[in-house]
């Protein structure tokens, strides 16, 4: 093979493997905290902002001593303060106000877990949906990026405010 042909061939396959590259799924890994403080306020918050589009692990720590928790993550067009409520008002109604709902149930305290999903851009909620805890503020909204979207690693989120 001529050193013309020889450079072609290493050219085509340089550009089919980054082209291959390039149509691989984003992946992103978020660390979450649950928790609860001695004053009876509340906080859910993630390790980096905003969420890149495509498969996404949540790492997911309930660090309060005495209390139980749960993470559901649902897409919405509405604010926190703008979240419908149940009936006895203690609850956000999850299936009037979200979509594309995803849920890990059940973290006893000092318990943790991974949820795995896959997530389209576009504006999310982050809650603890058990009664009263989104309204003490275990509820967080964030956004969710295309691939191209930059990361800001280490901007804690600040936990939420549902208000009635």
């Amino acid at each position: 093979m001529g050193c013309r042909s020889t450079t072609f061939a290493i050219l085509t396959a340089t550009l089919l493997l980054a082209g291959g590259a390039g149509v691989a799924r984003a992946e992103d890994s978020v660390t979450v905290e649950l928790g609860n403080r001695s004053d009876g306020s509340m906080f859910l918050t993630f390790d980096h902002r905003p969420v890149t589009a495509g498969k996404v692990t949540f790492h997911i720590k309930n660090v309060s001593k005495d209390m139980e928790h749960e993470f559901i993550v649902g897409r919405t067009a509405l604010h926190l303060d703008e979240l419908p409520l149940t009936g006895d008002g203690t609850q956000i109604d999850e299936e009037k106000a979200l979509s594309e709902i995803h849920e890990l149930e059940d973290l006893a305290p000092g318990d943790s877990g991974t949820l795995v999903v896959h997530l389209q851009p576009g504006h999310y909620v982050a809650l603890c949906n058990l009664p009263g805890h989104a309204l003490a503020g275990m509820a967080t909204e964030f956004e969710v990026v295309p691939e191209s979207g930059s990361l800001q690693t280490g901007a804690v989120a600040k936990p939420g405010t549902v208000t009635r």
